[in-house]
């Protein structure tokens, strides 16, 4: 919903800041941006019934055991490599992490607008720069996708989301509403077909504008 060409001022100030009051009111700015017919609230509070993480506590549980261990964002000798073979900008390949409670807030969102239902029919997500398997293993865990499909074009983040694949594969036997196996692919997201996905999700901070248009 946002157009690159009026965000970029409040993107740039987010990335010159730590202090919170500027964060927040920048984020704010984001939200302003969104077209008239989308309903924004006027504030964020995270303790928002609407942005709790409305997933079993076995899934949670899940999704706790399988990131016990915190991720790392590859070396910036591998980030620099990959950005030459590519001809990405080292900005775009900056790792970053949606929390499962966004997730679920998002998705729920998803759900109240008739965008997702709960029918068990062909739904396919697929998630654009998958970094650690984070995303697509939560999105797993909320919604019966028939077919989960992270690319990354950070070969050990690629190696660590396979990983956790696995563990993914073993502790969610069992649990009702989740795919059977998440789908981790080495590759550029420019130069892949995602065409048959119904649930698109990039993490899209710090893409540049070329990226984007591409996109």
């Amino acid at each position: 919903m946002f157009s690159t060409s009026t965000i970029q001022a409040d993107i740039a100030a987010l990335k010159m800041t730590n202090e919170k009051s500027c964060i927040a009111s920048r984020v704010q700015a984001l939200f302003s941006h969104v077209g008239d017919e989308q309903k924004v609230p006027e504030s964020i509070h995270m303790n928002d019934e609407r942005y709790t993480c409305s997933v079993s506590p076995a899934k949670g549980m899940a999704i706790d055991s399988i990131f016990k261990q915190k991720s790392t964002a590859g070396s910036e000798e591998e980030r620099e490599q990959v950005s030459k073979e590519t001809s990405s900008s080292l900005d775009s390949l900056v790792f970053g992490s949606v929390p499962p409670r966004s997730l679920s807030a998002l998705f729920d969102r998803l759900r109240s607008l008739g965008l997702l239902n709960q029918v068990k029919e062909e739904q396919i997500m697929y998630d654009l720069g998958s970094g650690d398997g984070l995303v697509c293993v939560t999105c797993a865990m909320l919604h019966p996708f028939t077919k989960v499909t992270g690319y990354e074009i950070i070969p050990s983040l690629v190696t660590a989301s396979q990983q956790r694949a696995e563990d993914f594969k073993l502790l969610s036997s069992g649990l009702e509403d989740t795919v059977e196996t998440i789908d981790f692919r080495l590759g550029d997201c420019r130069q892949s077909n995602w065409s048959d996905g119904h649930v698109i999700l990039a993490n899209a901070p710090c893409f540049d504008g070329e990226l984007m248009n591409i996109l």
